[in-house]
């Protein structure tokens, strides 16, 4: 329920911390040049990967591509630490596998087998690689071996041999160890992916419906991390580079036409087919899967968009090179300046989003409130801390020197698991802390701070704003907010609706707060009902609530103890008001239409209902019609 992933234990990611700070201690520095120098690996691995398997223009004109990218440039300066290295890792694989395939060196398939293994213990995304890897084994057969019949899918057992698929094996678990050795502590990573993937099919919807969204989801996220705009929120600039995707469409064209219409293509069919799904089998994955990762985990299938742009390009230029001259200087012309338009409207985006990163200081979670907000933590005398969402704790560690290191609570879903519930409990029996969390529109994990504060409620709490922190625009990012006894009303207050109804001998209903929002089907209802008791009670009472429609059919119920369970009737003082927040959650097949919100109480123990008199005059059934309820849908 930390700000670990439930896929892999907390100890890893420790260690990882302990790797990029032992040089240049916790810092911002040392924050910054571990991811970058990541970057600049990938970089590296892509173009002696490249090269290796195709040649030296299409590595060199693809990290061009890639460099320049804004997906890519501020996936390398923002990342997260432990997905970053995947794209490498994933790289360096795929170049082990090819060296294995072409020279036949066994040591080059066990290093692959090594690092599939090493990237599960990185993020079990990696499994997207496996997954096209396995795809492509099984398409691509049939072009890398022509007999055999379905024998022939047995290649590479045939071509390793028996010791180097050993030695491969124990590699890939080598490699794995550490999300092998988590899993035996309670196979945690499974039931955390099983989770996902209730969770991914809950919200995507089931049968025909499912399976239409995917061709949308996955354009829409492939479109996302090819132009650029999945940072265009996060750096206050709608910047997009309208080339990209065109770009490639058009070098997939280009290249199927090459391999259609030309005899002898310069670059071996095989190898373009292999990039083709490999691109085609993440995008498809990732749709099928997305499981609220969206098009930023996307950046696993680079740079198969930019090898296949390059390949186009340099494949036209051969193809112009072979035809006859006449206006060949033409087409070379043609043909460089829509290069230098694809590279140009890479770096004009990139450079427009750096400009506005540096007008905005970023947005949402991207702000550099975060830079105001930890200094004011750092301040001598400051209450300990504690980030019920995500997104805080990393963030104060690292501008604070690790000075400040809150606490962080939540869980990775929405609403919040139970557990969540009994740690929001737990904060209210020592209330000393200060409490971070997003504003609504940038909350990660919705519901956090609904539970929170109802506990708070519970406990006879109120949480008031220590300070709000605003990003350049003077837009609301971060609220601090701290807890104080709540305080005790004498009277009715001035925004209550007033009513003159009594229950039982010595209780009242002095009136009641109107649900503050429209009431939706399932979503819940929340009035607050305003009591007072003129002598001590010595039975505890339940309050009910129930949503009846015009044909007297409930549609919404609520029974507990006032308070949220947490101010029985017997603590009642005399003439002291009692604010009773009251939580229908109401059906989520409820029609829409007019409803009537009924109220009273009864005994705790027998069962039996307080009598009721409005306006001096007894209700029957100790129940009062107390307002009307339009229902929207």
């Amino acid at each position: 329920m930390a700000a670990y992933d439930y896929a892999l234990p907390g100890a890893y990611k420790l260690a990882l911390d302990d790797c990029r700070f032992w040089v240049g201690g916790v810092s911002v520095l040392a924050l910054r040049s571990t991811t970058l120098v990541l970057g600049i690996i990938t970089l590296l691995l892509a173009w002696g990967f490249l090269r290796d398997f195709l040649d030296e223009r299409v590595a060199s004109l693809t990290v061009l591509l890639l460099a320049l990218s804004p997906t890519y440039v501020f996936w390398s300066r923002m990342g997260a630490i432990v997905g970053q290295p995947m794209l490498p890792i994933a790289i360096a694989a795929y170049w082990c596998l090819y060296r294995w395939y072409s020279r036949g060196a066994s040591g080059y398939l066990i290093a692959s087998a090594f690092l599939l293994g090493f990237g599960l213990s990185t993020k079990l995304l990696f499994f997207w690689v496996w997954g096209a890897l396995i795809v492509a084994w099984l398409v691509l057969t049939p072009w890398l071996v022509h007999t055999g019949g379905w024998h022939r899918w047995f290649w590479p057992v045939r071509s390793a041999g028996g010791r180097t698929l050993s030695l491969a094996a124990g590699a890939a678990v080598l490699g794995s160890s550490i999300v092998v050795i988590y899993n035996l502590q309670g196979a945690r990573a499974y039931h955390f992916f099983l989770d996902n993937v209730a969770r991914g099919a809950a919200s995507a919807g089931t049968g025909m419906e499912a399976m239409s969204a995917i061709p949308f989801v996955g354009f829409t996220d492939w479109t996302t991390l090819l132009n650029g705009s999945w940072f265009g929120s996060r750096l206050g600039g709608p910047y997009t580079n309208p080339l990209a995707v065109p770009a490639v469409f058009a070098a997939v064209a280009v290249i199927v036409g090459l391999l259609a219409f030309t005899r002898r293509p310069r670059y071996s069919p095989r190898r373009l087919a292999l990039l083709g799904l490999l691109m085609g089998c993440f995008v498809a994955e990732a749709a099928a899967t997305r499981m609220s990762h969206g098009a930023g985990h996307l950046i696993l299938v680079f740079p198969v968009p930019q090898v296949l742009v390059a390949v186009a390009l340099s494949s036209s230029a051969d193809r112009i090179a072979a035809s006859s001259r006449a206006r060949r200087t033409i087409r070379f012309a043609v043909l460089g300046i829509l290069a230098v338009c694809i590279v140009g409207a890479e770096a004009w985006t990139t450079y427009r989003y750096e400009r506005a990163l540096t007008q905005t200081g970023g947005t949402g979670y991207f702000s550099d409130a975060i830079d105001t907000l930890a200094h004011d933590l750092d301040q001598p005398g400051t209450p300990p801390v504690v980030a019920l969402d995500w997104g805080f704790r990393r963030n104060l560690q690292i501008l604070t020197e690790n000075r400040v290191a809150p606490r962080e609570w939540f869980t990775y879903s929405s609403p919040p698991l139970p557990e969540f519930q009994n740690y929001a409990d737990q904060l209210m029996e020592q209330p000393t802390a200060l409490y971070l969390f997003h504003t609504p529109d940038l909350t990660a994990f919705p519901g956090h701070w609904e539970v929170f504060e109802r506990a708070a409620y519970r406990h006879r709490l109120t949480s008031l704003i220590w300070r709000t922190y605003k990003q350049r625009d003077g837009t609301a990012v971060y609220l601090v907010y701290r807890l104080e006894p709540a305080p005790q009303l004498t009277a009715l207050p001035l925004t209550a609706r007033p009513l003159n109804v009594r229950l039982g001998d010595s209780i009242a209903l002095l009136g009641y707060d109107p649900p503050t929002k429209p009431a939706v089907a399932g979503d819940q209802l929340q009035i607050t009902l305003y009591w007072q008791t003129s002598v001590a009670q010595m039975q505890s009472y339940k309050v009910f609530a129930t949503l009846l429609d015009s044909r007297g059919e409930p549609w919404a119920q609520h029974d507990s103890i006032p308070g949220d369970w947490g101010y029985p009737t017997t603590r009642w003082q005399s003439g002291e008001v009692v604010a009773d927040r009251v939580w229908l959650p109401i059906k989520p097949d409820a029609p829409a239409g007019s409803y009537h919100l009924f109220i009273g109480m009864y005994d705790q123990e027998t069962g039996q209902r307080l009598s009721l008199w409005s306006d001096g005059q007894e209700l029957k059934g100790g129940t009062l019609n107390l307002l009307e309820v339009p229902l929207q849908r």
